[in-house]
Protein backbone atom coordinates (compact mmCIF):
# COMPACT_ATOMS: atom_id res chain seq x y z
CA UNK A 1 0.00 0.00 0.00
CA UNK A 2 1.40 3.37 -0.93
CA UNK A 3 0.99 6.49 1.52
CA UNK A 4 0.67 9.71 0.44
CA UNK A 5 1.51 12.63 2.63
CA UNK A 6 -0.63 16.15 1.86
CA UNK A 7 0.22 19.78 3.57
CA UNK A 8 -2.61 22.27 4.19
CA UNK A 9 -2.02 25.48 4.64
CA UNK A 10 -4.93 26.82 7.22
CA UNK A 11 -5.87 30.11 9.65
CA UNK A 12 -8.66 30.96 11.44
CA UNK A 13 -11.98 31.19 9.67
CA UNK A 14 -13.51 34.99 9.23
CA UNK A 15 -15.95 36.35 7.48
CA UNK A 16 -14.88 39.60 6.97
CA UNK A 17 -13.71 39.95 3.50
CA UNK A 18 -10.06 41.96 3.46
CA UNK A 19 -10.40 45.80 2.04
CA UNK A 20 -10.59 45.95 -1.34
CA UNK A 21 -8.70 49.49 -2.88
CA UNK A 22 -9.79 51.08 -5.65
CA UNK A 23 -10.36 48.70 -8.98
CA UNK A 24 -8.01 50.13 -11.86
CA UNK A 25 -8.28 47.11 -14.21
CA UNK A 26 -10.93 45.48 -16.17
CA UNK A 27 -10.85 42.53 -14.80
CA UNK A 28 -10.72 43.92 -10.99
CA UNK A 29 -13.62 42.47 -8.47
CA UNK A 30 -15.43 44.66 -6.29
CA UNK A 31 -17.29 44.58 -3.22
CA UNK A 32 -20.93 45.44 -2.89
CA UNK A 33 -19.99 48.47 -0.14
CA UNK A 34 -17.31 50.32 -3.20
CA UNK A 35 -20.58 50.08 -5.43
CA UNK A 36 -23.00 51.55 -2.85
CA UNK A 37 -20.47 54.10 -2.23
CA UNK A 38 -19.38 55.39 -5.83
CA UNK A 39 -22.12 54.61 -8.28
CA UNK A 40 -26.12 55.84 -8.15
CA UNK A 41 -28.00 53.46 -6.39
CA UNK A 42 -31.95 52.74 -8.14
CA UNK A 43 -35.11 52.42 -5.60
CA UNK A 44 -38.98 51.31 -6.19
CA UNK A 45 -40.64 54.36 -7.21
CA UNK A 46 -42.94 56.70 -4.31
CA UNK A 47 -46.43 57.98 -5.21
CA UNK A 48 -45.40 61.71 -4.04
CA UNK A 49 -43.54 63.72 -1.67
CA UNK A 50 -44.77 62.75 1.27
CA UNK A 51 -43.89 59.17 0.44
CA UNK A 52 -40.45 60.19 -0.35
CA UNK A 53 -40.01 61.83 3.33
CA UNK A 54 -41.50 58.66 5.63
CA UNK A 55 -38.78 55.99 3.66
CA UNK A 56 -36.55 54.74 6.93
CA UNK A 57 -32.80 55.41 7.54
CA UNK A 58 -32.57 51.69 7.02
CA UNK A 59 -34.10 51.76 3.62
CA UNK A 60 -32.21 54.73 2.32
CA UNK A 61 -28.42 55.20 1.47
CA UNK A 62 -25.76 57.52 0.12
CA UNK A 63 -26.78 58.14 -3.93
CA UNK A 64 -29.55 56.26 -4.08
CA UNK A 65 -32.29 57.49 -7.07
CA UNK A 66 -35.73 57.85 -6.58
CA UNK A 67 -38.69 58.26 -8.83
CA UNK A 68 -41.78 60.59 -7.53
CA UNK A 69 -44.61 59.57 -9.71
CA UNK A 70 -46.84 62.67 -9.22
CA UNK A 71 -43.98 65.00 -10.03
CA UNK A 72 -42.22 63.12 -12.70
CA UNK A 73 -39.12 63.81 -11.19
CA UNK A 74 -35.86 62.10 -9.88
CA UNK A 75 -34.35 62.79 -6.35
CA UNK A 76 -30.91 61.30 -4.84
CA UNK A 77 -30.43 60.59 -1.85
CA UNK A 78 -27.48 63.07 -0.29
CA UNK A 79 -26.34 61.65 3.16
CA UNK A 80 -24.07 64.24 3.96
CA UNK A 81 -26.47 67.24 2.82
CA UNK A 82 -28.25 69.30 5.96
CA UNK A 83 -29.55 72.30 3.45
CA UNK A 84 -32.57 73.67 4.19
CA UNK A 85 -36.05 71.81 2.76
CA UNK A 86 -38.93 73.28 0.55
CA UNK A 87 -40.46 70.34 -0.67
CA UNK A 88 -39.40 71.17 -4.14
CA UNK A 89 -35.93 71.34 -4.70
CA UNK A 90 -34.53 69.59 -1.18
CA UNK A 91 -36.89 66.81 0.67
CA UNK A 92 -36.25 66.24 4.28
CA UNK A 93 -36.49 63.24 5.69
CA UNK A 94 -38.98 62.40 8.76
CA UNK A 95 -36.45 60.88 10.60
CA UNK A 96 -32.74 60.71 10.67
CA UNK A 97 -30.06 63.11 8.83
CA UNK A 98 -29.62 63.62 4.81
CA UNK A 99 -31.56 64.98 2.17
CA UNK A 100 -33.38 64.22 -0.63
CA UNK A 101 -31.96 66.36 -3.86
CA UNK A 102 -34.16 67.06 -7.18
CA UNK A 103 -32.28 65.87 -9.86
CA UNK A 104 -32.05 68.52 -12.57
CA UNK A 105 -30.63 69.10 -16.06
CA UNK A 106 -29.46 71.91 -18.15
CA UNK A 107 -31.34 72.19 -21.66
CA UNK A 108 -29.39 73.00 -24.77
CA UNK A 109 -31.84 71.67 -27.06
CA UNK A 110 -35.46 72.80 -27.40
CA UNK A 111 -37.87 70.84 -24.76
CA UNK A 112 -41.64 69.45 -26.07
CA UNK A 113 -44.34 70.65 -23.38
CA UNK A 114 -47.58 69.12 -23.17
CA UNK A 115 -50.46 71.81 -22.32
CA UNK A 116 -52.06 71.88 -19.26
CA UNK A 117 -54.41 73.08 -16.55
CA UNK A 118 -53.62 75.43 -14.10
CA UNK A 119 -51.38 73.55 -11.32
CA UNK A 120 -51.97 73.92 -7.59
CA UNK A 121 -49.92 76.60 -6.21
CA UNK A 122 -46.20 75.94 -5.84
CA UNK A 123 -44.12 76.50 -2.30
CA UNK A 124 -43.25 80.06 -1.37
CA UNK A 125 -40.34 81.44 -2.82
CA UNK A 126 -41.28 79.47 -6.71
CA UNK A 127 -43.39 79.80 -9.37
CA UNK A 128 -44.27 77.30 -12.14
CA UNK A 129 -44.21 77.87 -15.65
CA UNK A 130 -46.18 75.52 -17.76
CA UNK A 131 -48.17 75.20 -21.42
CA UNK A 132 -51.79 75.79 -22.10
CA UNK A 133 -53.50 75.85 -25.89
CA UNK A 134 -52.58 79.63 -25.96
CA UNK A 135 -48.61 79.96 -24.79
CA UNK A 136 -46.86 79.86 -21.23
CA UNK A 137 -47.78 80.39 -18.22
CA UNK A 138 -46.57 81.06 -14.86
CA UNK A 139 -48.39 80.95 -11.51
CA UNK A 140 -47.16 81.83 -7.82
CA UNK A 141 -47.38 80.84 -4.45
CA UNK A 142 -50.48 82.87 -4.20
CA UNK A 143 -52.31 81.37 -6.51
CA UNK A 144 -51.77 84.52 -9.28
CA UNK A 145 -51.40 83.35 -12.90
CA UNK A 146 -50.06 85.16 -15.60
CA UNK A 147 -48.83 84.53 -19.36
CA UNK A 148 -45.48 85.12 -20.15
CA UNK A 149 -45.07 88.15 -22.39
CA UNK A 150 -48.24 88.99 -21.64
CA UNK A 151 -48.72 93.04 -21.61
CA UNK A 152 -46.39 94.87 -23.50
CA UNK A 153 -46.04 98.87 -23.33
CA UNK A 154 -49.86 99.63 -24.22
CA UNK A 155 -50.75 102.57 -25.97
CA UNK A 156 -48.19 106.00 -26.28
CA UNK A 157 -47.89 107.81 -23.04
CA UNK A 158 -48.77 111.29 -23.05
CA UNK A 159 -48.29 113.67 -19.79
CA UNK A 160 -50.94 116.87 -19.20
CA UNK A 161 -50.11 119.43 -17.11
CA UNK A 162 -53.77 120.71 -15.10
CA UNK A 163 -54.39 124.48 -15.13
CA UNK A 164 -53.03 126.04 -11.82
CA UNK A 165 -50.69 123.09 -10.77
CA UNK A 166 -48.76 122.20 -13.47
CA UNK A 167 -45.14 122.55 -13.53
CA UNK A 168 -43.42 124.82 -16.05
CA UNK A 169 -42.17 122.96 -19.44
CA UNK A 170 -38.77 124.32 -21.07
CA UNK A 171 -36.13 122.41 -22.46
CA UNK A 172 -32.67 121.10 -21.37
CA UNK A 173 -30.05 119.68 -23.18
CA UNK A 174 -32.26 119.18 -25.94
CA UNK A 175 -34.89 117.40 -24.48
CA UNK A 176 -38.33 118.72 -22.96
CA UNK A 177 -38.71 118.58 -19.50
CA UNK A 178 -40.88 119.49 -16.68
CA UNK A 179 -39.63 121.67 -14.00
CA UNK A 180 -40.86 120.44 -10.14
CA UNK A 181 -39.66 122.99 -7.86
CA UNK A 182 -39.48 122.64 -4.28
CA UNK A 183 -42.39 123.62 -1.87
CA UNK A 184 -44.44 123.93 -4.87
CA UNK A 185 -48.01 121.86 -5.32
CA UNK A 186 -47.46 120.52 -8.70
CA UNK A 187 -48.76 117.78 -10.64
CA UNK A 188 -48.97 116.11 -14.14
CA UNK A 189 -51.97 113.56 -15.50
CA UNK A 190 -51.12 110.57 -17.83
CA UNK A 191 -54.14 108.23 -18.89
CA UNK A 192 -53.07 104.52 -19.22
CA UNK A 193 -55.15 102.20 -21.45
CA UNK A 194 -54.50 98.25 -20.03
CA UNK A 195 -53.41 96.58 -23.29
CA UNK A 196 -56.07 93.33 -24.30
CA UNK A 197 -52.99 91.02 -23.36
CA UNK A 198 -52.50 91.77 -19.83
CA UNK A 199 -53.10 88.99 -17.22
CA UNK A 200 -55.14 89.43 -14.22
CA UNK A 201 -53.44 89.30 -11.22
CA UNK A 202 -50.03 90.75 -12.10
CA UNK A 203 -48.86 94.08 -10.96
CA UNK A 204 -48.60 97.19 -12.90
CA UNK A 205 -45.98 99.32 -12.79
CA UNK A 206 -44.68 102.58 -14.17
CA UNK A 207 -40.78 104.11 -14.23
CA UNK A 208 -40.16 107.52 -14.80
CA UNK A 209 -37.42 109.69 -15.42
CA UNK A 210 -36.26 112.27 -13.36
CA UNK A 211 -32.67 114.26 -12.88
CA UNK A 212 -31.36 117.59 -10.42
CA UNK A 213 -29.35 119.96 -10.87
CA UNK A 214 -28.27 119.99 -7.16
CA UNK A 215 -25.90 117.55 -6.04
CA UNK A 216 -27.60 117.03 -2.26
CA UNK A 217 -30.89 117.03 -0.97
CA UNK A 218 -33.71 114.73 -1.36
CA UNK A 219 -36.20 114.34 -4.21
CA UNK A 220 -39.82 112.10 -3.23
CA UNK A 221 -41.92 111.61 -6.39
CA UNK A 222 -44.85 109.60 -6.34
CA UNK A 223 -48.07 108.58 -7.87
CA UNK A 224 -51.78 108.18 -7.04
CA UNK A 225 -53.64 106.15 -9.57
CA UNK A 226 -57.13 106.06 -10.59
CA UNK A 227 -59.07 102.69 -11.62
CA UNK A 228 -61.35 103.54 -14.66
CA UNK A 229 -63.14 100.05 -15.32
CA UNK A 230 -64.54 99.57 -18.87
CA UNK A 231 -68.39 99.40 -18.95
CA UNK A 232 -68.93 100.16 -15.44
CA UNK A 233 -67.12 103.28 -14.05
CA UNK A 234 -66.75 107.04 -14.93
CA UNK A 235 -64.24 108.18 -17.04
CA UNK A 236 -63.37 110.84 -13.95
CA UNK A 237 -64.23 108.38 -11.24
CA UNK A 238 -61.64 108.70 -8.41
CA UNK A 239 -63.61 105.63 -6.18
CA UNK A 240 -60.90 103.32 -6.65
CA UNK A 241 -57.27 104.96 -6.07
CA UNK A 242 -53.97 104.07 -4.94
CA UNK A 243 -51.15 106.02 -3.77
CA UNK A 244 -47.44 104.53 -4.41
CA UNK A 245 -45.18 103.48 -1.68
CA UNK A 246 -42.13 105.01 -2.96
CA UNK A 247 -39.46 106.55 -0.45
CA UNK A 248 -37.19 109.58 -1.23
CA UNK A 249 -33.96 109.46 -2.81
CA UNK A 250 -31.01 111.48 -1.95
CA UNK A 251 -28.96 113.14 -4.70
CA UNK A 252 -24.88 112.82 -4.94
CA UNK A 253 -24.16 114.33 -7.99
CA UNK A 254 -25.51 116.91 -10.18
CA UNK A 255 -27.87 116.01 -13.18
CA UNK A 256 -27.78 112.18 -12.18
CA UNK A 257 -30.47 110.36 -14.24
CA UNK A 258 -32.80 108.43 -11.42
CA UNK A 259 -35.55 106.22 -12.39
CA UNK A 260 -38.28 105.68 -10.47
CA UNK A 261 -40.80 102.91 -10.04
CA UNK A 262 -44.43 103.83 -8.98
CA UNK A 263 -46.38 100.74 -8.36
CA UNK A 264 -49.46 101.72 -9.66
CA UNK A 265 -51.04 98.49 -8.52
CA UNK A 266 -50.23 96.33 -5.44
CA UNK A 267 -48.59 93.05 -6.02
CA UNK A 268 -51.71 91.23 -7.30
CA UNK A 269 -52.74 93.76 -9.49
CA UNK A 270 -55.45 95.47 -7.65
CA UNK A 271 -56.49 99.38 -7.18
CA UNK A 272 -58.00 99.80 -3.28
CA UNK A 273 -58.64 95.85 -3.67
CA UNK A 274 -60.41 95.75 -6.73
CA UNK A 275 -58.43 93.80 -9.95
CA UNK A 276 -57.07 95.99 -12.73
CA UNK A 277 -58.20 94.00 -16.10
CA UNK A 278 -57.70 94.17 -19.68
CA UNK A 279 -58.90 96.73 -21.58
CA UNK A 280 -59.41 99.22 -18.49
CA UNK A 281 -57.77 102.72 -17.93
CA UNK A 282 -55.39 103.94 -15.44
CA UNK A 283 -55.71 107.58 -14.72
CA UNK A 284 -52.18 108.45 -12.81
CA UNK A 285 -51.53 112.05 -11.18
CA UNK A 286 -47.57 112.16 -10.62
CA UNK A 287 -46.56 114.97 -7.97
CA UNK A 288 -43.96 115.11 -5.20
CA UNK A 289 -44.02 114.48 -1.71
CA UNK A 290 -44.11 118.23 -0.21
CA UNK A 291 -41.64 119.48 2.36
CA UNK A 292 -44.91 120.13 4.71
CA UNK A 293 -45.60 116.35 4.27
CA UNK A 294 -44.03 113.55 5.76
CA UNK A 295 -40.66 113.57 4.28
CA UNK A 296 -38.29 116.33 3.52
CA UNK A 297 -38.20 116.65 -0.14
CA UNK A 298 -35.96 119.61 -1.08
CA UNK A 299 -34.33 119.55 -4.31
CA UNK A 300 -35.73 120.87 -7.53
CA UNK A 301 -36.56 118.46 -10.03
CA UNK A 302 -36.47 117.91 -13.27
CA UNK A 303 -39.22 115.29 -14.89
CA UNK A 304 -38.29 113.70 -18.56
CA UNK A 305 -41.48 112.29 -20.31
CA UNK A 306 -40.27 110.37 -22.75
CA UNK A 307 -38.40 108.42 -20.02
CA UNK A 308 -41.61 106.84 -19.24
CA UNK A 309 -42.60 103.09 -19.53
CA UNK A 310 -45.18 101.28 -18.22
CA UNK A 311 -44.87 97.74 -17.34
CA UNK A 312 -47.75 95.40 -17.46
CA UNK A 313 -45.75 91.82 -16.45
Amino acid sequence: MTVREYSFVVGPETSTLPTVGTPTQESDIVTKGYVDKHYLQGQAAVANITALKVITASSRFDKNVIFVENTTTLYSFDAESSASGDDHFVIVPDIGTGRWLRVTEKFNTQSLFKNLSDPSNPSAGYHYLYAKSDGFYFKNSSGVVGKVGSGGGGSSIVWTAPDGSAPAKTEEHNETVFLFEKDMDQNLIAYIKVPQSYSAGVQIVMYVGIYSSSAANNIHMRSTSYLIRKNTDAIDSTTNSRVSTNTEITNTLAKQYREISLDLTDSNGKINSVSVTAGDVIKVVIDRNETGESSSDTADTRFVPNATEVKFA
